[in-house]
């Protein structure tokens, strides 16, 4: 992305919290989420980097339309990792918009490689980061400019990291990113 676009995540585990935070710090003029976690909709709310929708109540490409002049959004980033997540973000792009699927993606998703092709767009796949990326980042984040720890939500001990990582992977979790004390 860059400065000025418009940005959708699908997904706020803590993947797509930090994707919000760093779209926001990046200079994006307007960052969406889309996640039907209730709580986790609210803990993304919290963040006060984006606007947050629910994908349960509303139909996330046609409100991003809405507000764009029927534009859509000029880049998608998938962190849920969930079929309905992915074909969100595909349908919500402009025309020669860019998708980065970055959730971990395991199963299976129905796809349109027409409109892909229609719409002139890029899909691009994500894995890991690359070394030069850390200097960066811990830059913006000594600097203030990208507030990482707004994604804690709680510390446990290790002896209560099971547990935690039981209520991460529930799915119903209010929980977006947890720290183990050693």
């Amino acid at each position: 992305m860059k400065p000025g676009d418009r940005v959708l995540i699908t997904g706020a585990g803590p993947i797509g919290a930090l994707a919000a935070l760093c779209a926001r710090a990046a200079g994006a003029s307007a960052v969406y989420i889309s996640e039907p976690n209730a709580a986790r909709r609210a803990r993304a709310e919290a963040l006060g980097a984006a606007t947050v929708l629910d994908p349960t109540a509303v139909d996330v490409p046609e409100a991003l339309r809405e507000d764009s002049d029927g534009l859509g959004v000029d880049v998608a980033i998938e962190c849920s990792g969930h079929p309905n997540g992915f074909a969100a973000a595909v349908a919500s792009l402009r025309r020669r918009g860019t998708l980065a699927q970055t959730g971990l993606f395991v199963g299976e998703a129905t796809v349109e490689p027409m409109l892909w092709s229609l719409n002139d767009l890029t899909i691009v796949g994500t894995w890991c980061y690359w070394v030069y990326d850390f200097d960066r980042v811990a830059a913006q984040i000594a600097a203030g400019d990208l507030p990482v720890e707004r994604v804690i939500t709680s510390n446990v001990d290790l002896d209560q990291a099971p547990d935690a990582f039981a209520r991460l992977a529930s799915g119903s979790a209010d929980e977006i990113k947890v720290l183990v004390d050693q």
